[in-house]
């Protein structure tokens, strides 16, 4: 578990966000707030990980208006979730 200092945090939701959209109702801009909240939790590597890569971040959205889990892998120097 890690806490970062606060630095913008933007994943690229390119191939997930019409996903997590439709599936979790969560709009990317919303997974992003999480993603850059102060008081995030971060659990690296993600305990549900196959692979060792993922990371799991706990943080305040205010666009969902609730906590959420945001799953992401760095790949290729890119934050995708």
């Amino acid at each position: 578990m890690s806490y970062t200092h606060w630095v913008a945090v933007i994943a690229d939701w390119s191939e997930r966000g019409e996903y997590m959209l439709a599936r979790h109702s969560i709009h990317p801009a919303g997974a992003n707030e999480a993603l850059d909240d102060p008081d995030r939790v971060v659990i690296t590597p993600d305990p549900a990980s196959k692979s060792g890569r993922e990371v799991r971040t706990i943080g305040w959205s205010y666009t969902a208006n609730r906590i959420i889990t945001v799953i992401t892998l760095v790949d290729n120097g890119r934050l995708q979730a």
